[in-house]
């Protein structure tokens, strides 16, 4: 499988990942807003998710792609790997949370930065474990 493939591959499984983290943000968190001054999953409904989902297609490209390509090229070990992609989109995290939420309503209804790491990290996680599977498959196809 070459590498054309493998970010291709890599593309899908960012969007639906990222867009999960994004939408179980939204839930956990964007509930607690009670205003109709914010403009979320609530109010706008299936608009919501669907501008999610061109986002997360549109930001690979920006941002993971070229850090994938980069990861890949210089960091060869697994756990380095693993531990890359999982503080990256934990950080990525923390901008989407105050993307999302403005400083008004994440004091006013205390809403919380941690579940956005969290739910970041374990999304950073699992893209690298599909990740090294897909080099893994590729390493085994190339040796046979």
């Amino acid at each position: 499988m070459n590498s054309f493939k493998i970010y291709s591959l890599m593309w899908f499984v960012f969007i639906v990942l990222f867009s999960t983290a994004v939408i179980g943000l939204e839930i956990v968190e964007g509930d607690k807003i009670t205003t109709t001054e914010y403009y979320g999953l609530n109010n706008l409904g299936v608009s919501f998710v669907f501008f999610v989902v061109i986002f997360s297609a549109a930001a690979y490209f920006f941002t993971l792609l070229p850090l994938s390509i980069f990861i890949r090229t210089f960091l060869k070990a697994t756990l380095e790997r693993m531990i890359s992609y999982t503080v990256l989109f934990s950080l990525s995290g923390i901008v989407v949370f105050h993307v999302l939420f403005d400083d008004y309503f994440i004091e006013s209804y205390g809403l919380n930065g941690g579940i956005a790491v969290l739910l970041f990290g374990i999304i950073g996680f699992s893209y690298a474990v599909v990740e090294i599977t897909l080099d893994s498959f590729d390493k085994k196809r190339t040796v046979i």
